[in-house]
C-alpha cells in the first residue's frame, strides 16, 4: 500500500508538473487572492494546508499541493519564507487519526494487556487540534 500512495502520489505530481496543470491552478487561485502582504499569502497557505493536511497524508500533501505553492511563493517574491512555514503546518497537522502514520500505527496497534487502545479518537482531536491551531 505504501508503494502506491508514494508511486501514485510521484505520478500525480509529476503530471501536474509537466502538463502545466500547477501552473494553471497557481495562475487562477493568484488571480482570486489579492496578495497585499507576503505574511498574508503565509497565513492564507499553511491554513490552507494545514486543514487539507488534516484529511490527507503529509507524503501526498506535499507531493501534489507544494508544486502550486512554490510557483506562488515565487510570484510573491518570497520562496523560502513560504515553503519553510508551509513544510511546517503540514507537518504541525495531525487532528486526526489517519493525518500521519505515526498517529495510524499508534491508533491502531498500542494496546494495553487488556488489548484496550491508550489512546482515543477524541484524544487525536483535542491535542491535535491545540497542535494545529498553535502551528
Amino acid at each position: 500500500d505504501i508503494i502506491l500512495i508514494v508511486a501514485g502520489g510521484n505520478v500525480i505530481a509529476f503530471c501536474l508538473r509537466e502538463s502545466g496543470l500547477a501552473l494553471i491552478i497557481a495562475r487562477e487561485f493568484m488571480g482570486a487572492v489579492t496578495v497585499s502582504h507576503i505574511w498574508y499569502m503565509c497565513a492564507l497557505v499553511c491554513v490552507t494546508l494545514g486543514v487539507i493536511g488534516n484529511l490527507f497524508s503529509s507524503t501526498m500533501i506535499a507531493l501534489m499541493f507544494f508544486p502550486v505553492v512554490a510557483i506562488l511563493a515565487i510570484k510573491v517574491g518570497a520562496p523560502q519564507v513560504v515553503m519553510i512555514l508551509a513544510v511546517f503546518a503540514v507537518q504541525s497537522a495531525c487532528c486526526l487519526e489517519f493525518s500521519s502514520l505515526d498517529n495510524l500505527t499508534i491508533f491502531k496497534f498500542a494496546e494495553d494487556d487488556q488489548r484496550r487502545r491508550y489512546l482515543s479518537r477524541n484524544d487525536f482531536a483535542r491535542a491535535g487540534t491545540l497542535v494545529t491551531a498553535s502551528s
